[in-house]
């Protein structure tokens, strides 16, 4: 089975781990398809990762509006699927996004054994305005199924008029080598943390939510250490 993948997700070298497990554990050929750039505004540009000896074939791909997910557009005319013919698209980028609607009009004149899927997050209720709404409208008329994140993103893809087949799985898995459960008593003797430990890994940014964690604290009761 010949599949083709899209997302700028898959600029970073860690979420390309997914890529590689679907080609590994399936009968798959797999082309990907990513922008040439993405803008972030914490991490600033990303460019895309490429790893030689992955089991699948990439490729970054000029896109105009670098940054805006649901407005960006590549600059190809047949996506790859003239010579690729894939079997399955996956789209991981939204349903009202313009990249989706690209591949399905190069789905219809390229591909049209191919059935399309596209994925979202989007957990909060919206009415998009016009044309928007009908850039909307036609990506749900003319894909065979999605993906969703979460229940909620699952409600509104149902109230906008999407009747078709859908599943609810997150876009990214964990990586259970590198997150696995253990005896923590080494590190935490190796960092001097001798307390009860509340730690954070993350992005140092207000909407994560480190003001609630630090509010919190100052209730605590009891010593702790904050990693």
């Amino acid at each position: 089975m010949r599949v083709l993948y899209s997302s700028h997700t898959y600029l970073v070298g860690e979420n390309q781990k997914k890529l590689e497990s679907i080609v590994k554990q399936s009968d798959i050929e797999l082309d990907v398809v990513v922008p040439h750039l993405w803008k972030e505004p914490v991490l600033g540009t990303i460019y895309p990762h490429i790893d030689k000896d992955a089991s699948y074939n990439i490729f970054p791909t000029r896109i105009l509006f670098p940054g805006n997910e649901m407005r960006f557009m590549y600059l190809s005319l047949d996506l790859y699927m003239q010579n690729f013919q894939p079997d399955v698209i996956v789209v991981e980028n939204g349903v009202g996004a313009l990249s989706y609607t690209q591949f399905l009009l190069c789905k219809r004149k390229f591909a049209p054994q191919a059935k399309i899927v596209f994925f979202t997050w989007w957990n909060i209720p919206y009415r998009a305005r016009q044309p928007f709404r009908a850039i909307e409208s036609f990506n749900i008329t003319g894909t065979d199924g999605a993906i969703v994140g979460n229940v909620e993103a699952k409600n509104i893809v149902r109230s906008q008029g999407y009747v078709g087949p859908l599943t609810i799985l997150p876009q990214l898995g964990v990586d259970t080598d590198l997150f696995a459960g253990g005896d923590g008593k080494d590190i935490k003797r190796h960092l001097g943390l001798h307390k009860f430990v509340i730690g954070y890994a993350g992005r140092l940014v207000p909407e994560k939510g480190l003001r609630v964690l630090m509010d919190a604290l100052d209730i605590f009761q009891g010593q702790f250490d904050l990693l």
